[in-house]
């Protein structure tokens, strides 16, 4: 009996002590789990600037979702905890019907806007952990993760979120004017790349241009996204090397470089590389020559529903031609390196060598 009521005593105390030190283990991790210091910002045109601090973002309703990221060397999946846009928006009297699109800002200067298509698709959550554990380091302590969608919309050590106006997303739908790089360029001073490549200031591509307060950018690959006008304007064109053209910059953060960019548009103006739309717009020929259709390009860029257009030249030349023709005309370019346009059957005199712009006839 003795030695029965012994065994008890000594069962019951290792399991005390097995108690005692989960109880210390859990302490441990409770204590280790310490979110870092950091403020993001809520801003936008027409609403009251609010602040909130990671702790306040804890105390919204959370959300976890699994994050599945496609890499060179396979598959990666994780769990993140964080908070919805639609939760902070509530969090200041916003619905999701107020906006429309919004731009992530980054403690190093990265940013990007989130498109309304993108918005509509997948909403974005504003993540505080991953698999568990509090971000940390150049990930957090806040991370915007927009899931199923590119991860340049994943933007680590996030500082502010901007709301947009709607006129920002859509300015770049139509336009008054189309200019081509290869000709504007070639009287504009040359600067030098960090790569040591040539490259052009984009304040001096856009000067006397009417321009907007942001960028569409479209590249070979499809790749599109907008950019804050005063950002883009501090920066350069890349025109020699590889994937050019290039929109980039010495002090840009990398993600927020476009290569092999086609064209861009702000404000009334597009400007397009005659020699790389045939990668993005299907290629067509004209009296020997290889470009791109007029009205395919035009139409895609915003510049038509015009009865007649402007074709104006770098030395000032201008000629009229028809909607109707646009269809049997190409762009392309010329073997001066200049963009040019030809149309099959037509006049030589509609065939414009060293071609700046396109605009609807008054």
């Amino acid at each position: 009996m003795r030695q029965r009521r012994k065994c008890f005593v000594l069962v019951l105390a290792v399991i005390m002590l097995l108690f005692i030190g989960c109880a210390e283990e859990e302490r441990a991790t409770d204590e280790e789990y310490e979110l870092e210091d950091g403020v993001v910002t809520v801003t936008g045109p027409e609403i009251e600037e609010h602040e909130f601090s990671v702790s306040e973002l804890t105390d919204l309703d959370a959300v976890q979702r699994e994050i599945v990221r496609e890499r060179d060397d396979g598959t990666e999946t994780f769990e993140i905890g964080g908070v919805s846009l639609q939760e902070v928006l509530a969090e200041i009297d916003l619905g999701g019907d107020d906006v429309k699109s919004i731009r992530l800002k980054a403690a190093d200067g990265y940013s990007v806007q989130v498109p309304a298509d993108v918005l509509q698709r997948s909403e974005p959550i504003f993540a505080y952990e991953r698999d568990g554990a509090p971000l940390s380091g150049e990930s957090g302590p806040v991370r915007a993760y927009v899931p199923g969608e590119e991860t340049m919309y994943w933007v680590s050590n996030l500082v502010e979120i901007e709301i947009l106006a709607v006129e920002e997303e859509e300015q770049s739908a139509s336009v008054s004017e189309i200019v081509f790089l290869e000709t504007l360029v070639s009287d504009i001073p040359r600067t030098e790349a960090g790569s040591g490549e040539e490259a052009a200031s984009t304040r001096d591509v856009l000067d006397g241009l009417s321009v907007g307060d942001s960028v569409f950018m479209a590249a070979a690959d499809g790749f599109e996204k907008n950019e804050e006008y005063d950002i883009f304007i501090e920066e350069y064109i890349q025109l020699t090397g590889d994937n050019t053209p290039a929109f980039r910059g010495p002090d840009l953060p990398r993600g927020m470089h476009v290569r092999d960019l086609v064209w861009f548009a702000t404000g009334e103006v597009a400007v397009l590389s005659a020699e790389r739309a045939p990668e993005l717009f299907t290629a067509a020929s004209a009296d020997a020559e290889t470009g791109v259709s007029l009205d395919v390009v035009l139409d895609a860029l915003g510049l038509s529903g015009a009865d007649d257009y402007v074709f104006e030249a770098m030395d000032g030349y201008t000629v009229e031609v028809s909607a109707e023709d646009l269809e049997i005309g190409i762009v392309y370019v010329h073997e001066e390196g200049v963009a040019a346009s030809v149309f099959e059957g037509l006049p030589r005199n509609t065939a414009v060598r060293g071609l700046l712009s396109i605009r609807a006839a008054e």
